[in-house]
């Protein structure tokens, strides 16, 4: 048993001392042989049109399609009680209503719509069972999915509505359910009709409800983490994933090296790159770590070929390639709030800087 606990203990160390010797610092860069590489040519005011377009980028929202079904609703008197009761209705683009439903089931509770760009819409507490339901453009019940007792589901759609990921979890809003429950954490992915293509159980039982999706949908992170009590504090152990949009995982990463929400996809969707106080790189066709850095904010990264990265570390503004370890532009910017966002070209030539009401556009010089 001794030896086995040594095995173990070199084995952690050794991925440990891995992951530092991959570590870039700052300090370590040398300039390139033409810097500043980089010079800016417009700073231009944001719209509030362009506003929207890179709040929904910087959320991982589509920025690509627009839904053309919308939900409206309306209050209709109910002459059994003489009451009003609240209709959800589906309009398509033409502003023609395909169905109308209660927003409330037998049991008084609210259902939730979401609907796909195929015109398909999941419901959530649909009636009295536990289930998550399809309707199909007329409001017709096409499938359902039966979901555990105390277990709540919240579904969305990736792939241009190809395919529905559903995050289930016990229901926190649930007061008749015990304090001591069983994991009900997971990712089921269906196809747009609500067939089930894969199921996945999550290591911990509480979800971190946001996901980072590549733009293609291929790819995307999920992390899910537990509390732990302490005694005197509270503190939280996360495990992160990187899947492909069918479900498999390509890789799982746990506590002491879990990715962060909220990163940036390389436009080739070669490599990919964390935020937080460590930002890591990653190969996306493998999953494996290349390298990582030091900052306080947000990085953008070319592609794997190039090596060339954009990093945010709140007012400093630095391009590098991880590669060399160059570095090929430095500004820092005396205003506030810091810049909290910023987008690289897939060929590394152009950076764009966002502030709260500008935008910066820097481009490598020829």
């Amino acid at each position: 048993m001794k030896r086995l606990t040594m095995f173990l203990v070199l084995i952690c160390l050794f991925s440990f001392l891995n992951l530092e010797a991959k570590r870039l610092s700052f300090n370590q860069l040398r300039r390139c042989e033409k810097y500043p590489l980089y010079e800016q040519v417009e700073k231009h005011e944001l719209s509030e049109d362009e506003k929207h377009y890179y709040t929904r980028k910087r959320q991982g929202l589509s920025v690509k399609q627009k839904n053309k079904y919308k939900f409206t609703s309306e209050k209709r008197n109910n002459p059994k009680t003489n009451r009003e009761e609240k209709y959800v209705i589906l309009q398509d683009e033409d502003e023609t209503v395909l169905w109308s439903m209660k927003e409330k089931n037998e049991y008084r509770q609210s259902r939730t719509f979401i609907i796909s760009l195929k015109g398909i819409t999941a419901i959530c507490n649909y009636d009295k069972t536990n289930s998550l339901v399809w309707v199909d453009k007329q409001g017709n019940i096409i499938n359902r999915l039966k979901l555990q007792k105390y277990q709540a589901a919240y579904p969305t759609t990736i792939k241009d509505s190809e395919i529905w990921l559903i995050q289930t979890e016990f229901d926190h809003f649930n007061i008749e359910a015990p304090r001591e429950l069983p994991n009900l954490a997971s990712l089921i992915f269906c196809d747009s009709y609500g067939n089930i293509l894969n199921k996945i159980e999550l290591k911990y039982a509480n979800l971190y409800n946001e996901m980072t999706l590549s733009e293609s949908n291929d790819y995307f992170i999920y992390v899910c983490y537990k509390v732990l009590d302490m005694g005197n504090y509270r503190t939280s152990e996360f495990q992160s994933y990187l899947f492909k949009y069918d479900g498999s995982i390509i890789k799982e990463y746990p506590d002491d090296i879990a990715l962060v929400s909220g990163g940036y996809f390389s436009e080739k969707e070669d490599v990919y790159v964390d935020k937080g106080s460590t930002s890591r790189i990653i190969d996306l066709p493998t999953g494996e770590f290349i390298t990582s850095f030091k900052t306080h904010g947000r990085s953008a990264v070319a592609n794997k070929e190039t090596g060339i990265v954009a990093i945010l570390d709140f007012g400093d503004f630095r391009v590098i390639n991880y590669k060399t370890k160059e570095l090929l532009f430095h500004y820092k910017f005396e205003i506030y709030p810091r810049p909290k966002y910023l987008e690289i070209s897939g060929d590394g030539k152009e950076v764009i800087v966002l502030t709260k009401d500008h935008r910066y556009k820097y481009r490598k010089k020829e």
